[in-house]
């Protein structure tokens, strides 16, 4: 019969508290907004409060759409949903292509491209979708498919 090795009281001190600082540093990085990509190219008459939209003093707005268009209408419901929700005209609204930048990231790619059905809902498909949508984060995957657009 093989015998169980004693673990000491100290080793599994340190190693619990190990453990949980890895925990922590990694739920802050996680947690963690990567930078604006738009802050850098700013014109001196524009305002940008996230990766995804640009004001100009003359109350043009640019939407950043950082998926590629493939049939879904990206270009005209994004305008729309802008133009509706800031109470503008269409006119004012244009949408552009995106920058590669981390901010731009796409964790519905991987939490919908699981081995699970759309509509599985119980547990283990809640919890591999989270857990893929953390790893989408880390990798900071900017890619288009599966109408994540």
């Amino acid at each position: 019969m093989a015998s169980v090795g004693k673990i000491a009281r100290r080793t599994f001190l340190i190693g619990t508290a190990a453990i949980a600082g890895g925990v922590a540093v990694g739920y802050y990085y996680y947690r963690k907004p990567y930078p604006n990509p738009l802050e850098g190219d700013l014109a001196a008459d524009e305002a940008t409060f996230n990766p995804y939209v640009k004001i100009g003093a003359d109350n043009t707005i640019t939407i950043v759409a950082p998926r590629a268009e493939m049939g879904q209408g990206i270009s005209t419901t994004l305008a729309a949903m802008v133009a509706e929700e800031l109470d503008v005209g269409l006119d004012q609204i244009k949408v552009e292509h995106g920058p590669a930048s981390y901010a731009y990231f796409n964790a519905a790619i991987l939490e919908e491209g699981g081995p699970f059905a759309f509509f599985d809902e119980s547990m283990t498909a809640e919890i591999a979708r989270a857990g893929m949508g953390v790893v989408g984060k880390f990798l900071a995957l900017q890619g288009t498919g599966g109408s994540t657009s």
